[in-house]
């Protein structure tokens, strides 16, 4: 599961969210797991979560937009 941690010195970090997705309905392909995250921010200063599913990214790949930072807490 991918959870959310803010530092302010990279050294101590606070756990927000240990699972960001627990009041989503999750598809079929990453229902059982999800791993590597990677965020990205947009020109149009979108922020895009790209993550694996299901065995690693075997059963596919997805995309998540975070428009509100507030909704992962």
């Amino acid at each position: 599961k991918i959870a959310l941690s803010v530092s302010n010195d990279l050294i101590n970090w606070n756990l927000l969210n240990s699972n960001i997705f627990k009041s989503l309905k999750l598809p079929n392909w990453c229902i059982k797991g999800q791993c590597y995250p990677n965020i990205i921010e947009t020109i149009e200063m979108d922020l895009l979560l790209f993550f694996a599913g299901n065995r690693y990214g075997r059963d596919g790949f997805g995309v998540f937009k975070i428009s509100d930072f507030k909704e992962l807490i």
